[in-house]
């Protein structure tokens, strides 16, 4: 995997042709941005009326463009950020911002830039979305894509550009797709009549990382300066249906989980190509998707001719197959069609800081990791404790952060938007604008919504008159029906203590489905003279067939014992410190056992006080003798690229108490154990009949 520096080039309007420059540069090896250029000194001098008098001479439009840009202070601090990222064996990742203020800019091609054309500089434009939510990766292993080819009947009777349509090479655009995907799972909608809006969306709502559109597209002027995409799709009886992007964007925006990446080959997706049409950039397909939120989009600025497409898609999927990075992808394959007179038409706006599509799930120890044969041993023991985190249950509920943007957006919530995502942060806020039960009944409402959304989309339908059990109910049975459900495995485990974050039941109904009689257990942190709620204290030890499940942080059904806002936090932390209010069949078992943390995020405070409270306990020093593992939920874009610091930092966190980090999600985790644990009984077996033999 190659490594990456990092250069913002920020471009902001300062007179009529003059603009500032801000150059902020990140080397490989640091955690700080560095500024090259000082306050004022930094301008660029762009004509853009006499660059437009240059086309369709790209060659000398990408000249003139380099020398307007790169010159002076500007040209020495980019040569510089060039040499640094060399020195580090580093490809430089320019990212292009340019603000509001200059909004002229963006009719710039800036992708005809020779000083851009080597492949160890990956170049993509940079536009800000309105959306907050974090950017999920998926493991490599479970990628999907869908390829959609529109390729309607009656595309000659069409004219938007005063020429008939072309016919679309269906079966060519998929195979050459497919081959260049390599082992990245592809769907398609390709035969006639089924390239429609419809079925692209209902397609995209099974959950597709990657979404490559093949079909003619224009942007219609409808009124002066006034622009809208159209992309020309199929109907049912597979005719034209010339459908509207804007409606297309709103459809996926709406969706529970969006592609990470949309490829369009379709022409005049990223605007009109010409530099006159000021308006049509911000309202083509392309920008209008990076702006509702979808993290890459590679679109087409202007017409790309069907040779050149041909070229660079492919190239385009092989090289985003080599290490799923997106921008590298597009120098690589730019490099592969730079002769052909269209070659800067492939436009790629991204605000993936890193670049990065995908992961690799595991514990990224190099040479293999060699713990898995004590894991295996401690968990058939039944000496585990699986701890699980408040968002093992995102496909039910959404995550916690999800749920936080919801109810800031519902209460006028006046802080950042980094802040409105903070759960706790929102649930104080509600509770000072209106009490304690309005917050909690506000995440109650917003769980039964999801909990009906749910059901609609497993069983199409849902009875408003249902209540929350039965819904959850039901939605576990469905769940059960997958043998690779994480609650499923979870249950599955010879475990005696669970300890979970969550308020939901969820892991309860799955051991009630494995035909376990799980024990509930609630902390009553509020009332100190009670330690539990729920079912009666202990009589007797805990057992595989009859686990506790412990509620760390309380449950709904027990409102007062719901860890909720800012105060709960800190008045919990107190009670529990002060009363030590933890059950000893639970401190037992968290000391003397080996600790799989699941569910959680880095920088989770439910899971941070969990894991201080678990060392500040007498005997503790006994979690030495065990392996313990933690489980980065859902990591985002940004902890993925930095995974070897956060590595780095866990270990110092953890200090003496050895934590295996493993980089995936909690269903990836488990599905790993099950088929380790499977493989342990194996030679466990073979090793027994062995030693028999030899007597």
């Amino acid at each position: 995997m190659p490594t990456y520096a990092d250069l913002e080039l920020a471009l902001r309007r300062r007179g009529e042709r003059s603009y500032s420059v801000d150059l902020r540069y990140n080397a490989p090896d640091s955690d700080a941005d560095q500024r090259l250029i000082a306050d004022g000194d930094g301008v660029a001098e762009i004509d853009v009326e006499s660059l437009r008098q240059l086309e369709p001479d790209w060659a000398a439009y990408g000249v003139a463009l380099n020398l307007a840009v790169f010159t002076g202070p500007v040209g020495h601090a980019f040569s510089g950020a060039c040499r640094n990222a060399q020195s580090h064996n580093a490809i430089l990742r320019v990212r292009l911002v340019i603000e509001p203020s200059a909004p002229e800019l963006h009719s710039v091609h800036w992708e005809t830039m020779p000083l851009l054309a080597s492949e160890q500089i990956a170049f993509s434009r940079y536009l800000s979305s309105m959306d907050w939510r974090p950017v999920k990766t998926r493991p490599q292993g479970s990628l999907k894509a869908l390829v959609v080819v529109a390729n309607p009947a009656n595309l000659d009777e069409y004219q938007p550009g005063g020429q008939p349509l072309a016919p679309v090479d269906v079966t060519g655009e998929f195979e050459r797709t497919k081959t260049a995907l390599g082992a990245i799972e592809v769907q398609s909608l390709l035969s006639p009549g089924y390239a429609t809006l419809d079925h692209v969306v209902r397609r995209l709502r099974e959950g597709f990382d990657i979404l490559y559109l093949v079909c003619h597209g224009a942007l219609i002027e409808r009124q002066p300066r006034l622009w809208e995409p159209c992309l020309y799709l199929e109907r049912a009886d597979g005719k034209v249906a010339a459908v509207s992007g804007t409606e297309l964007v709103q459809l996926i925006q709406d969706l529970p989980q969006r592609p990470r990446l949309v490829v369009l080959a379709s022409c005049q997706s990223a605007g009109t190509g010409a530099s006159e049409a000021e308006g049509s950039m911000a309202a083509a397909l392309g920008p209008q998707l990076a702006q509702a939120g979808i993290p890459a989009v590679l679109a087409m600025r202007g017409n790309i001719s069907i040779d050149t497409e041909a070229q660079f898609m492919p190239e385009f999927f092989r090289e985003l197959v080599r290490d799923g990075q997106i921008d590298r992808a597009v120098s690589v394959a730019r490099r592969t069609v730079r002769a052909r007179s269209d070659f800067w038409v492939p436009v790629l706006y991204m605000r993936l800081r890193h670049g990065r599509l995908w992961y690799v799930s595991g514990f990224g120890e190099k040479g293999g990791f060699d713990q898995w044969a004590s894991i295996c041993r401690f968990a058939a023991r039944g000496e585990c404790v699986p701890i699980v985190g408040p968002d093992l249950a995102e496909s039910v509920f959404g995550s916690t952060r999800d749920i936080a943007v919801e109810l800031a957006a519902a209460n006028g919530f006046p802080l950042s938007a980094a802040d409105g995502s903070d759960p706790a942060k929102v649930a104080q806020y509600i509770y000072t604008k209106a009490s304690l039960e309005g917050a909690r009944q506000a995440v109650r409402d917003s769980l039964f919504r999801r909990m009906q959304k749910k059901h609609q989309e497993m069983f199409g339908s849902v009875d408003r008159t249902m209540t929350p059990p039965v819904l959850l109910d039901r939605i576990a049975a469905r769940m059960a029906e997958d043998p690779d459900n994480p609650y499923g495995i979870l249950a599955s485990l010879n475990a005696k203590v669970y300890v979970t974050a969550g308020s939901d039941p969820l892991l309860e109904l799955f051991l009630g489905k494995a035909g376990k009689r799980p024990v509930e257990l609630v902390c009553n942190w509020r009332d100190e003279r009670r330690e539990t709620r729920g079912e009666p204290e202990l009589t007797s030890d805990p057992t595989a067939a009859s686990p506790v499940i412990y509620y760390a942080y309380g449950k709904t059904k027990y409102e007062d014992t719901w860890v909720l806002t800012e105060d709960d936090f800190f008045d919990y932390l107190i009670q529990m410190s002060k009363y030590g209010l933890m059950p000893g069949a639970v401190n037992e078992a968290l000391t003397t056992g080996s600790l799989m943390f699941l569910g959680f995020s880095l920088d989770d405070w439910k899971f941070r006080i969990l894991f201080r409270m678990i060392l500040a306990k007498g005997g503790s020093a006994q979690l030495r003798n065990y392996n313990h593992v933690g489980v980065q939920l859902n990591p985002d874009e940004t902890t993925l690229a930095d995974a070897e610091r956060a590595r780095k930092y866990l270990e110092r966190y953890f200090g003496e108490t050895k934590i295996d980090i493993y980089w995936g999600t909690a269903a990836d985790y488990l599905k790993e154990l099950r088929s380790q644990m499977k493989n342990a009984r194996g030679r466990d077996e073979e090793t027994a009949a062995v030693s028999s033999e030899s007597w």
